[in-house]
């Protein structure tokens, strides 16, 4: 029997709602009360069971004005399970409607818990989503590693938004993971560029959601990229101007991965961590000090 269960936190509260949130999902941060801060009208979170034999279900929410709504996804696979195949746990979410969420993936073998949140703010926040892909082609042709998306409208200042990538693939193999590693960043007003090292181990298409989220008022980001070595576990990066409280500050990241990772988990594998007002230290759990094993992090820091 699938199981699908929500549990509905509702009403007006700052900042620290959604760090709270996101703080059980396992990302870095947390945001305390501020009076300016902008405000959350509503936060949403449950969880859908995915039978081995499920690749989409609707999850039915509480109506949702789409433009104001972030949208986190976690997914959890079996502990029982037998099978790796990336696949699995590769999911996006996207609203088929106001009052309903689609959570998919592109293949199943296994079964997974995913947990969605969706963070639904009064105002000061801005939200642009769309679906994209790639197909599976040459890493020397640009076609294949990179996609420019035009933002309509465009953002007042890219400097305070953030990019959120969600990739799915019909993974069947473990050594061609890193094709589904997608980078998003945003280079100017107008442009989200969603791009990856590996395309073509398995012809397989990678496909995307995507968000852009603009803070209009009273909110800071910071934005940059890091990388991890080919000999390394670690990569830093700076944060300028430094954070000015830590306790309410929150880090977001994608990364891609080099092109002879291999599918081998431990190299792509990254978590991120505030380590004091001005680094951020990106880990991961395995190097070998092979060639084209590297990772690129795009990292958003809000405050």
């Amino acid at each position: 029997m699938k199981k699908d269960c929500a549990n509905w936190m509702v009403g007006k509260s700052k900042l620290l709602s959604l760090a709270c949130l996101v703080l059980v999902a396992s990302l870095i941060g947390c945001w305390l009360p501020d009076a300016q801060a902008a405000q959350i009208k509503r936060v949403q979170t449950g969880e859908i069971y995915f039978d081995a034999d499920d690749i989409s279900q609707v999850a039915e929410i509480v109506a949702v004005d789409q433009t104001k709504s972030l949208v986190l996804l976690y997914p959890k696979p079996d502990l029982n399970t037998t099978y790796n195949a990336r696949q699995n746990i590769l999911f996006s979410a996207d609203f088929g409607s106001n009052t309903e969420l689609v959570i998919s993936r592109d293949g199943a073998t296994y079964g997974v818990t995913a947990r969605f949140y969706i963070i639904e703010f009064v105002d000061g926040v801005t939200v642009q989503r769309g679906v994209s892909s790639f197909a599976s082609g040459s890493p020397t042709n640009p076609k294949y590693t990179t996609k420019s998306i035009s933002l309509s409208p465009s953002l007042t200042d890219y400097n305070n938004a953030v990019a959120i990538v969600q990739s799915r693939c019909a993974l069947t193999t473990t050594t061609s993971d890193e094709i589904a590693t997608v980078r998003a960043s945003i280079s100017d007003n107008n442009t989200l560029v969603l791009d990856r090292f590996e395309t073509n181990q398995v012809l397989k298409s990678v496909n995307m959601v995507w968000q852009v989220v603009e803070f209009t008022k009273d909110v800071t980001v910071k934005h940059g990229t890091a990388t991890i070595a080919i000999n390394s576990l670690t990569g830093t990066a700076t944060v300028s101007p430094g954070i000015g409280t830590l306790g309410k500050t929150l880090l977001l990241f994608s990364y891609k991965a080099e092109t002879a990772i291999n599918g081998v988990e431990g190299y792509f594998d990254v978590k991120g961590e505030i380590t004091n007002a001005t680094t951020l230290t990106f880990t991961r759990g395995y190097q070998n000090n092979t060639a084209l094993t590297g990772i690129t992090v795009s990292w958003f820091v809000i405050e």
